[in-house]
């Protein structure tokens, strides 16, 4: 038995190394695999890689999966996506609404409701071909914080805060907005930032920590206690205020939980690098975040009781996720790519495919050249920690990166095409 299983582990041994047989530098690249946490059967550990670029040199502000699709709003426009993120389609070009665009929202007949921090809201009733404002009722000149789409009483809903201070809704082909005018006696006013629906009732938050609830799909509001809760500050990621199972749950400042309709809050980010909560994002099983501090994002299974990092944006924070088609993406504050968590398969790439890579020079001082490549192959670059530094995808079958603002020593080049990817040792030395 010892003896079958020495031939086995003999066996397994021959040909991992077979497959890694195209490597460079074999016994020392093995060595800096290793550091950079890649092990035998896996390519790398998961983590979040910048994917594509969305709109050249404008922000990204949100993230959402519809209809098959991929859409993130950007400073830049509304962009579409019917490839996983690859390539990108302006929907609003040509349009003058086009700018600073933070919230997108889809209604049950695919109509698009996209909010702009300043100026109010866009919208196309025929799924992003042709695109109209959405400011009669409200006027132009005013400041939002909230774009929700309640699918229950098919009701768009916008919060105002300065200067008009309220909250209005409509039906998504209305053509004018409708002010909520039956508030608590003892509130004139409200700045409302998040909303949700939990079962036959409507919550919606203001940024001076006040709760409203709605029985009647939002025609009239009752105040709720909300103790425990601070400020609703850091106004960043749309989408913050979630229903799951009988609890609320809130992402502004920390993240807070309520089990009995928002009259009592308990802070559940326990462990959190920082409490300073710019994203929440529940799919169906994961409850997601991000914070400000440490730039790190979240993720619990168990609904708030504990709490595991995966990772973080690097010198910025995450402003919103979404999955699609089994992969989480993310929009990354003043970044103008979008980001995809984790790798795909983790089992070991065929290293003698298609892709034979070539560097040159290496060592390289302020450029280096990578040949034979696939046009559309997606390279990362990492240091020797396996901290992604660089990511770009390939327009042509050569390409040059800039290492002038590299520091001297060793990188991983991994370039990824469709199921295959080759792995190179990249040394800067100035």
């Amino acid at each position: 038995m010892v003896a079958i299983k020495r031939a086995s582990l003999k066996f397994q041994t021959i040909l991992t190394l077979k497959c890694m047989k195209n490597f460079y530098f074999k016994k020392q690249f093995l060595t800096a695999l290793f550091t950079c946490g890649i092990g035998i059967g896996t390519v790398f550990s998961q983590t979040w890689q910048s994917h594509s670029i969305v709109s050249q040199n404008w922000p990204n502000n949100d993230v959402k999966s519809f209809g098959g699709k991929l859409y993130v709003a950007s400073n830049n426009g509304l962009f579409s996506s019917s490839d996983n993120g690859n390539t990108w389609t302006d929907l609003t070009d040509g349009f003058s609404g086009n700018s600073n665009l933070t919230e997108i929202q889809f209604t049950n007949n695919g109509n698009i409701f996209a909010r702009q921090n300043s100026f109010g809201i866009i919208r196309s009733l025929d799924g992003g071909t042709t695109w109209e404002y959405d400011t009669a009722g409200v006027g132009n000149n005013y400041a939002t914080d909230l774009l929700y789409y309640d699918s229950v009483s098919n009701k768009v809903f916008l919060g105002v805060t300065f200067p008009k201070r309220n909250l209005f809704f409509q039906s998504p082909t209305d053509a004018s907005w409708t002010e909520v005018t039956n508030l608590p006696v003892d509130l004139s006013t409200i700045s409302p930032v998040q909303m949700t629906r939990k079962g036959n009732k409507l919550f919606v938050i203001d940024i001076y920590k006040k709760v409203l609830e709605s029985s009647d799909n939002g025609i009239t509001w009752i105040k709720k206690n909300g103790t425990g809760l601070v400020d609703a500050n850091s106004q960043v990621g749309p989408g913050r205020f979630l229903a799951i199972g009988n609890d609320l749950f809130l992402g502004i400042g920390g993240i807070w939980k309520s089990s009995d309709d928002g009259d009592t809050w308990t802070r559940v980010d326990q462990g959190f690098a920082s409490g300073d909560t710019r994203c929440l994002y529940y799919d169906g099983t994961t409850l997601y975040s991000s914070t400000f501090g440490g730039r790190k994002t979240y993720k619990s299974t168990d609904n708030g009781i504990t709490w595991a990092e995966f990772g973080g944006g690097g010198e910025w924070f995450f402003k919103a996720m979404t999955m699609h088609n089994g992969a989480l993406y993310g929009t990354v504050h003043s970044k103008d790519s979008i980001y995809k968590f984790g790798t795909g398969s983790t089992a070991l790439p065929d290293y003698n495919s298609e892709l034979t890579a070539s560097l040159y020079p290496n060592p390289a001082n302020d450029f280096v050249t990578i040949s034979n490549i696939k046009t559309g192959s997606t390279i990362n670059v990492l240091d020797i920690t396996g901290k992604l530094v660089y990511s770009l995808v390939a327009t042509n079958e050569q390409t040059t990166l800039d290492t002038e603002n590299f520091v001297n020593g060793m990188y991983i080049l991994s370039i990824a095409y469709k199921s295959s990817v080759d792995v190179k040792k990249l040394l800067i030395n100035k």
